[in-house]
């Protein structure tokens, strides 16, 4: 799954904060495609940390958030807008209640939980897959890529 062409973003069943994007849109940069459950307790307890990776590099690494229900009745998209502005996200976020996208992106790890954040390099490239809510492995690999 590393080092390959980003999968796209289509097949998505709306969006947060921003009108519909693509990983072209976000050329020259690096994208962190983190799949998130609001769900799932490591997923909130990790915005923080993210969105001060993500204020750090502002203007050089970019986040996508892809809401992947764990639950059906976590697919509701007033609950999720809701849960994003809670969680104080200030990122687009993605709906994919049919987990289309997850599955597309995350291949024979579908069965993979949240959170997983997918490093996309500046030139589209998945170079690295993050499991879990630790920040400062994404920051490492973040960093690397900006110092190259």
């Amino acid at each position: 799954m590393r080092d390959r062409r980003a999968p796209s973003l289509s097949g998505l069943d709306g969006w947060l904060q921003s009108p519909p994007r693509s990983l072209s849109q976000h050329r020259g940069r690096i994208v962190l495609v983190w799949f998130f459950s609001l769900s799932a307790p490591g997923c909130v307890e990790m915005v923080p940390a993210l969105r001060s990776l993500w204020e750090d590099h502002r203007g050089l690494v970019d986040v996508i958030g892809v809401h992947a229900p764990q639950f059906a009745d976590d697919a509701d998209p007033q609950r999720i807008a809701l849960g994003v502005a809670r969680a104080g996200m200030p990122w687009p976020v993605a709906m994919d209640h049919r987990r289309t996208v997850f599955t597309r992106w995350h291949g024979d790890r579908s069965r993979q939980g949240w959170p997983s954040t997918h490093v996309v390099d500046q030139q589209g490239r998945v170079v690295a897959i993050h499991d879990g809510a630790g920040v400062d492995p994404i920051r490492t690999t973040v960093e690397a890529l900006l110092d190259r």
